[in-house]
C-alpha cells in the first residue's frame, strides 16, 4: 500500500507542475489539497501499529470500577481515574461507553 501511495504522490506532483505551467490555478489548488490528503494516508500506512492504536482507542469501552479506596471509575486502557460523566479519558483519549 505504501508503494502505491508513493507512486500516486509522484503522479500528483507531476500534475501540479503541469498545471502550474499552464497557469491553471484552480486545478493546481485541487491537486495540492489531494497531495496533502495522500501524504497523511502515506504517513498512516508507514506506521500501522500507530493506526491500530488509534482505531482501538476510538472503539468505545466501558470504564472499569476503581480499585478499593478510590472513588469512581478508571480507564480500561491506561488505568487513570475517570469521572462518571467523562466520555473520553483525559489521559490517553480512550472513548467510553455511555450507559443507558
Amino acid at each position: 500500500m505504501e508503494r502505491e501511495l508513493e507512486k500516486t504522490l509522484m503522479e500528483i506532483e507531476h500534475l501540479i507542475k503541469v498545471h502550474e505551467q499552464r497557469e491553471n490555478t484552480h486545478t493546481q489548488s485541487v491537486l495540492e489539497q489531494a497531495r496533502e490528503i495522500i501524504e497523511l494516508c502515506a504517513q498512516a500506512a508507514r506506521t500501522p501499529s500507530d493506526l491500530k492504536k488509534i482505531l482501538e482507542r476510538d472503539t468505545a469501552q466501558a470504564p472499569e470500577p476503581a480499585p478499593l479506596g478510590m472513588d469512581g471509575m478508571v480507564c480500561p486502557s491506561c488505568g487513570k481515574k475517570a469521572l462518571p460523566w467523562d466520555r473520553f479519558c483525559g489521559e490517553c483519549g480512550q472513548r467510553f461507553w455511555e450507559d443507558e
